[in-house]
C-alpha cells in the first residue's frame, strides 16, 4: 500500500467484480477520453496497475466505456497485456520521466501537448487516487471549459495576490474535465507569451489555466469558462471541506487519500458499492 491506503482499500477488493460486468460504450464515449501520466521510474509502474485499472473500470461504471489514454514513458510485458486486454491507448514517450523534481517538464508537456493526446471534444484526467464515484459526467459537459477540485479561498500569500489579481479558485490538475478548447487555448498563449520564462508555481498546468492566465490575458478570459467553486464542488473534493460541507453532496470524484478520507468520514460514500 502507498499513501493513498483508503482509497486501494476501498478500491482493489472491487476489481474483480468490477473485471466481470459488462462494459458498453454509451453516447460519452464520443465526446470524452480518460487520459493519465503513468510514469513511475520504479517497480511502481507495475505494480499499481491493479489499481490503475480499478480506476479505469470505476469510470467506465459510472460513464460507460470511455475511449483511454495512458501517457508512458515504457511499456512492460504487464502493461502491454493490459492495455491490449481493455482496449487502452498508449502514447509512449521515453523522453518522459516520473517522481519527483521534475514538475517543470510534466507541466510543460500538459500545457503545450494534451490537446495533442485525445480526439474527444472533452478529456477527463484522473489518477489511480483520483476517479469518479459517482455517475453524473454529463452534468457538467456543454457548459464550462475546465472543471477541477475547488482549492480553498483566501490560500494566496500576499506576492501571488499582488502577482494575480484576477485569480479564481478552481483548479487540481489531477482530476478535470478540460475541453478542446481550453487546451488550445492554454498551449497557445504559453508557446506565444510564456515559454521562455523561468519555472515556478505560476506555471503549474492548473494554476496557470485558473489563476496565471485570466490575470495576464484579458483575451483569455473572453475565450474560455471556468466553473465556479459551487459548480466545481459539485464536481470534485481535493482540499476545499468548508465549501464541500455547504454542498453536501458525494461529489462527481476526488483526488487524494486526504479526501477519500474525509468523505468515507462524514459518510458521504455511504451505500457506494457495486450494485
Amino acid at each position: 500500500m502507498t499513501m493513498n491506503d483508503k482509497a486501494l482499500e476501498w478500491l482493489l477488493p472491487q476489481l474483480p467484480a468490477l473485471k466481470g460486468r459488462d462494459y458498453q460504450k454509451g453516447p460519452l464515449a464520443q465526446r470524452v477520453t480518460l487520459l493519465t501520466n503513468w510514469l513511475w521510474m520504479d517497480e511502481r509502474f507495475d505494480t499499481r496497475l491493479d489499481g490503475l485499472l480499478a480506476a479505469i473500470l470505476m469510470t467506465w461504471k459510472h460513464c460507460g466505456k470511455l475511449p483511454v489514454t495512458l501517457i508512458v514513458n515504457r511499456v512492460t510485458d504487464q502493461l502491454g497485456k493490459l492495455a491490449e486486454e481493455w482496449g487502452i491507448r498508449l502514447v509512449l514517450k521515453p523522453e518522459f520521466k516520473g517522481g519527483g523534481g521534475n514538475s517543470k517538464d510534466l507541466n510543460r508537456n500538459t500545457i503545450l501537448h494534451l490537446a495533442d493526446w485525445f480526439d474527444t471534444d472533452y478529456v477527463l484526467t484522473f489518477q489511480d487516487h483520483a476517479f469518479p464515484l459517482r455517475s453524473g459526467l454529463e452534468e457538467f459537459l456543454d457548459k464550462w471549459d475546465y472543471i477541477g477540485a475547488p482549492w480553498p479561498f483566501d490560500a494566496d500569500d500576499w506576492i501571488t495576490r499582488l502577482l494575480l489579481p484576477r485569480r479564481g479558485h478552481v483548479g487540481n490538475g489531477a482530476f478535470t474535465l478540460r475541453s478542446r478548447n481550453l487546451c488550445e487555448r492554454v498551449a497557445h498563449y504559453y508557446q506565444r507569451h510564456f515559454r521562455f520564462f523561468p519555472h515556478c508555481y505560476l506555471f503549474n498546468d492548473d494554476y496557470f489555466i485558473g489563476k496565471t492566465l485570466p490575470s495576464w490575458e484579458r483575451s483569455y478570459r473572453r475565450e474560455v469558462q471556468i466553473a465556479p467553486p459551487e459548480i466545481a464542488a459539485r464536481f470534485a473534493l481535493e482540499n476545499n471541506r468548508k465549501l464541500q460541507d455547504e454542498i453536501g453532496l458525494l461529489p462527481f470524484g476526488f483526488h487524494g487519500p486526504d479526501a477519500f478520507s474525509y468523505l468515507l468520514e462524514k459518510r458521504y460514500l455511504a451505500g457506494e458499492d457495486l450494485k
